[in-house]
């Protein structure tokens, strides 16, 4: 099919999200959802990708980690994670949600990474994980 309107339907939703704008409530279907569907295309992946949208989404998540003092991936695994941490569960859920497909996994892992970002140290307090394969590669 004809993709060239997918970038440009991404950068739209990307501008919106950074702005914190809701969905019209004309809309049956909020920005998750679209953006799910997005994801789960090759091409909308890639978009999502290339777009910065997975690398805003990853840096929300860590943000959020970095707060809740679980910056090593050991302390990840073994802390709780309170439930009524609303703001951490949509961040998580926010991720998995562009990688609930296999489509979207497949792309978003065959993802190249940026040569400056091949050796994945976190020292620095701004440095953050930009791709799902960098933020794997600090949980593990």
């Amino acid at each position: 099919g004809d993709t060239k309107l997918m970038p440009e339907c991404v950068q739209y939703m990307h501008k919106r999200y950074h702005l914190k704008l809701q969905v019209s409530h004309c809309e049956k279907f909020g920005y998750g959802f679209m953006v799910t569907q997005v994801a789960s295309t090759s091409c909308g992946m890639k978009c999502l990708v290339d777009g910065g949208y997975v690398s805003d989404l990853i840096q929300v998540l860590w943000t959020i980690l970095q707060e809740e003092g679980m910056d090593e991936p050991l302390l990840l695994c073994t802390h709780s994670l309170d439930p009524s941490n609303h703001i951490l569960h949509k961040a998580i859920i926010n991720v998995l949600n562009i990688l609930s497909s296999y489509t979207s996994l497949h792309e978003a892992l065959v993802t190249v990474v940026s040569p400056h970002h091949t050796e994945l140290t976190m020292s620095a307090k701004n440095e953050y994980p930009h791709t799902i394969n960098e933020f794997l590669q600090w949980l593990v």
